[in-house]
């Protein structure tokens, strides 16, 4: 475990986010994958079975990883005191509360699958295989929200490193799982998912184990499970703005996935496509905010909030050298990466992407900065402005791509990705420059007292 506002912040910054960056890619890799192998065995029909519920599942997810990523700032925060006692007994409590309710949001979305499939507009001739897809990836969501918030956990901890070990792990594993489902045994769909929540369950126990060990370390490892209401209450109060912005965030995804639906296969198979490539680029820089995030938790628990600042200008710097270079690798090879997604040479659908690729990355870089204050936010104990701002984000990509796709087709897809960064940009610097949120300031500090 890692103090992070001890010693080289810099070196701490890069120390900790290196890990979590290259566990997203692997991640990432294990996700395109997927859409690789599924793309050149099974086609675009396979590619629009996979992407025709992304959306949803993704908001599902959302759920989770809001709700984990808030709790573990406030752990975080107790981390801060050195008041192990009492950073332990969050982490479990909180672990059994969120595999309870990602066990009811599971069961939840499978039995009222139909109104889902009807709300995005499932085309009927690939209903059956975006089912499979959706029900065995839902089967296995409690293990897959026990892992998530285990990663946030150990982050909030100033652990980085074991989420990486895992990644690697289970990508190994995945791809093995697809060659010999999807490739060998020809299981489709339904294989590349059988993969997925196999490797997932492999991931629990190993994230089990581990906090065995670290509570142990800590001298507290067989202290009783106590379900204090006032701690919990603490935690969600940090968790719960944070799981309604990600899923103001997402919830646009699911509104403008019927947009994408209806330009037809080739175009939802490219969307599909279109947001592996974004995962990849986002997981550096929302990777360096997940340790700016953590940091200033650690401050406020440590009484340290004059290094805040220090912290955010360390960060946002990182974020952008990191960045850069995979948006440019992007932009140079954009017709190669595209044809990396289909056996056939995708047609239609690697224009698409090459034209996701060339009007969208460069407007990365805003997204960059939204995600620093969205963390900042949270991890002052603040995540309300960043659920405002998301709020903003939502509505504005809703309203322009339904406003833009009638006139540009997929071209309104992708400035409905544009202009709402554009638009959250100014207004989280509006805000941030405003002075205004500091009013509130006092009042977050107390909630850890």
């Amino acid at each position: 475990m890692k103090n992070l506002t001890e010693g080289n912040i810099s070196k701490n910054f890069i120390k900790f986010s290196i890990p979590l960056i290259m566990s997203n890619f692997l991640a990432n890799a294990y996700s395109i994958a997927d859409t690789i192998i599924v793309g050149r065995y099974l086609g675009e029909h396979g590619l629009a079975a996979l992407g025709s519920t992304a959306s949803f599942v993704t908001v599902i997810s959302s759920l989770i990883w809001g709700l984990g990523s808030g709790i573990a700032i406030y752990i975080a925060s107790v981390f801060g005191t050195k008041d192990y006692k009492k950073c332990v007994n969050s982490v479990k409590t909180n672990l059994i509360i969120i595999s309870i309710f990602a066990f009811l949001v599971s069961m939840l979305a499978i039995v009222f699958y139909k109104p889902v499939f009807h709300v995005l507009a499932v085309n009927s001739e690939i209903w059956h295989d975006s089912f499979v897809y959706y029900a065995i990836y839902m089967a296995g969501f409690v293990s897959l929200a026990f892992n998530w918030s285990s990663v946030y956990t150990l982050n909030s901890m100033g652990n980085s490193s074991f989420a990486f070990k895992i990644s690697l792990m289970t990508c190994v594993g995945n791809i093995l799982g697809n060659i010999i489902f999807v490739a060998t045994f020809d299981w489709g769909v339904a294989g590349a998912a059988i993969a997925s929540v196999l490797m997932t369950f492999s991931g629990t126990i190993c994230y089990i184990l581990k906090f065995k060990r670290e509570f142990k370390k800590l001298g507290v490892a067989k202290e009783k499970i106590i379900f204090e209401k006032k701690e919990i209450i603490k935690a969600w109060k940090m968790g719960i703005p944070s799981m309604l912005q990600q899923m103001a965030m997402y919830f646009s995804s699911v509104g403008v996935q019927p947009a994408v639906n209806i330009l037809g296969n080739s175009a939802i198979a490219a969307y599909s496509v279109c947001l592996r490539i974004y995962s990849v680029m986002s997981s550096v820089f929302q990777n360096f905010s997940k340790g700016f995030s953590n940091y200033c938790a650690q401050c406020i628990g440590g009484k340290k909030v004059n290094m805040i600042s220090m912290g955010m200008k360390i960060s946002i710097k990182q974020s952008f050298a990191f960045t850069i270079p995979v948006m440019l690798v992007l932009y140079i090879f954009p017709q190669q990466i595209a044809d990396l997604f289909y056996g056939d040479g995708g047609g239609e659908g690697t224009h698409y992407v090459v034209r996701y690729i060339m009007l969208c990355v460069p407007f990365v870089l805003c997204q960059v900065i939204n995600n620093m204050f969205h963390n900042f936010y949270r991890g002052v104990l603040m995540p309300k402005i960043a659920l405002y701002t998301t709020l903003v984000y939502s509505v504005v990509r809703v309203v322009s791509t339904y406003a833009l796709v009638p006139f540009f087709k997929m071209d309104g897809i992708f400035f409905g990705f544009i202009i709402p960064w554009f638009v959250e940009m100014v207004v989280c610097i509006v805000i941030y420059l405003s002075n205004k949120w500091k009013n509130d300031w006092y009042k977050a500090l107390e909630r850890i007292n």
